[in-house]
């Protein structure tokens, strides 16, 4: 059964069969170069990317939740073996929104992330590092810290739910998570994460357009 009706199943069907053709050939590809050939680290990055949308359109056609789930580990899996070999991505802030996000929906480990934010933050290499929400999120809702500053604008209605256990400004963002022109993900990953961190009842959000269920 389709999650997302705005379009049909031939849609989605295409759109997969397309993306895992373009997995395969970059994965023959990435076979082909050596370790520490520098263009092994684009090829690593267009496959983490097509894989985690191809899954987010598994999810959208309405495929069996755990086999999206074990797509999205495959996520996490291609971007701790782009780490090792190239290291922690400092300036992208919304692929670490995304595996932060993942990483807590997965019920994976988060402090490895959070140990590379804060060291690179006591570096003071990248401003974004000092998000708020990648510490709150990263933290598994331990680390509130509400004097840290939103990159994203609209995560601040989240800290105004978070500071105020205010429902309202959850809703608010949830409302506006779906009139977005640049989300982070067509599906409202963060509102999903803050349900689950701050252990609310999944079933009051359930009729946002967005808002992933059962990826909680």
């Amino acid at each position: 059964m389709l999650r997302d009706t705005s379009k049909d199943e031939a849609y989605f069907t295409e759109e997969i069969i397309k993306c895992e053709k373009e997995i395969e050939e970059d994965e023959k590809e990435l076979l082909e170069l050596p370790l520490g050939d520098a263009r092994r680290e684009r090829y690593l990055f267009c496959i983490e990317d097509q894989k985690f949308h191809n899954a987010m359109d598994k999810y959208a056609r309405g495929d069996d939740i755990k086999l999206v789930k074990k797509d999205l580990e495959e996520v996490i899996s291609i971007i701790q073996k782009k780490r090792l070999e190239f290291g922690f991505d400092i300036s992208w802030l919304k692929g670490k929104v995304i595996e932060l996000c993942l990483r807590v929906l997965l019920d994976m480990d988060t402090t490895c992330v959070l140990k590379l934010v804060e060291e690179d933050e006591r570096k003071r290499r990248d401003i974004l590092n000092r998000d708020w929400f990648l510490h709150f999120v990263g933290s598994m809702g331990k680390n509130l810290n509400l004097e840290r500053k939103c990159i994203r604008k609209e995560h601040e209605l989240i800290k105004e739910f978070v500071a105020t256990k205010d429902i309202e400004f959850l809703h608010k963002y949830m409302k506006k998570h779906t009139r977005l022109r640049d989300p982070i993900n067509t599906w409202d990953l963060e509102g999903a994460v803050i349900v689950k961190i701050m252990n609310l009842n999944k079933e009051e959000f359930k009729h946002y357009k967005y808002f992933p269920y059962d990826l909680i």
